[in-house]
């Protein structure tokens, strides 16, 4: 008999993504069991918007991996009130930063994030909509990082690493499961997100000559991945130590997490000068290609116009003679 060997969540379809197998755990809270292996109900409008306002309720409660029926019950939700929400944004003591909010985006989407500019090679689960995260965490401190990376290396293998892929030209990638760790979120963004399991690396831009590092997570509840990676009781109702993921709390509640909500992907990347390991803006990458005639994609176009049309004369003197040079080309 042939072994079947699942799949893992990179290598999944749309349909497959979107339609997980159902839980079989039994929670004890009536609502949660029935719409768990009914999840067809969420696709009646009024009933689906009733869901969603639910799962950002419950899911905002700053907690561990799972809720409590406590947690859940509709009964107890003044007593969280007055506590900070989780926003997918890592809180700087009690106070929630940044201007966005990441389970927002996710339960309800339309929530101003603009679309990455750049798309990694291996695109996965290339259904799903991609955004950065730096307009609205911003990127000031990205010049300090790269420069404490030089004169007191955070990770000096990741020093190593990025001189290499200036040299080769190859891909060094981290995450969760390699020796070196991840790159810190502190290299993109001002501000801390939570982005779970990311992955991030250092990789060469072949068109622009210039590397480049970069970070990426499906920010989701996918409840095979969630359950495998959060999963801390790991029991059936009954107390007993159990095996089967589906028969979990948290697979249950993440199933329903991840059919109630959008996902979605983050992708960025900071260019960096070879020479100086400088950052370089986004924009001025965008300039670059151009005036090599280099195609864009229309997300890119975008940008580009947007910045031809800037009245802001304090721009990196480069970004203007690039894009002064392409009006002469085209001319």
């Amino acid at each position: 008999m042939e072994t079947i060997i699942p799949k893992k969540k990179k290598d999944l379809t749309s349909e497959e993504y979107y339609n997980p197998d159902s839980p079989i755990y039994k929670s004890g809270n009536t609502g949660l069991d029935i719409l768990s292996r009914n999840a067809w109900l969420m696709k009646i409008p009024y009933l689906r918007d009733k869901i969603k306002d639910e799962a950002y309720r419950i899911g905002s409660q700053a907690g561990s991996s799972f809720r409590t029926l406590e947690d859940i019950d509709v009964k107890n939700k003044d007593k969280y009130k007055s506590l900070p929400k989780y926003t997918g944004i890592v809180p700087e003591g009690n106070t929630n930063v940044g201007n966005v909010d990441l389970l927002k985006q996710y339960i309800y989407g339309n929530q101003g994030l603009k679309e990455s500019k750049f798309t990694p090679k291996d695109d996965y689960l290339s259904f799903l909509p991609s955004y950065s995260l730096k307009e609205k965490l911003g990127t000031s401190g990205t010049g300090n990082y790269l420069s404490a990376m030089q004169k007191k290396p955070i990770n000096a293998q990741q020093l190593k690493d990025l001189e290499s892929v200036i040299k080769t030209h190859k891909p060094v990638f981290y995450s969760d499961d390699t020796k070196s760790p991840n790159l810190e979120t502190k290299l993109f963004y001002d501000k801390e997100p939570n982005l779970g399991h990311y992955k991030s690396g250092f990789g060469y831009d072949e068109k622009v000559g210039l590397p480049y590092a970069s970070i990426s997570d499906a920010w989701d509840f996918y409840p095979k991945d969630y359950a495998k990676a959060w999963g801390e009781t790991a029991m059936d109702s009954k107390g007993n130590t159990i095996s089967n993921a589906k028969n979990t709390q948290e697979y249950q509640q993440s199933y329903l997490m991840h059919k109630a909500g959008e996902p979605f992907k983050i992708y960025d990347r900071v260019y960096i000068d070879p020479i100086t390991k400088k950052p370089i803006s986004d924009e001025e990458v965008l300039a670059m290609k151009a005036s090599k005639a280099i195609p864009l994609s229309e997300i890119e176009k975008t940008a580009l116009q947007s910045l031809k049309n800037s009245s802001d004369n304090t721009r990196n003197p480069n970004i203007l003679n690039m894009i002064k040079s392409m009006k002469k080309n085209k001319n």
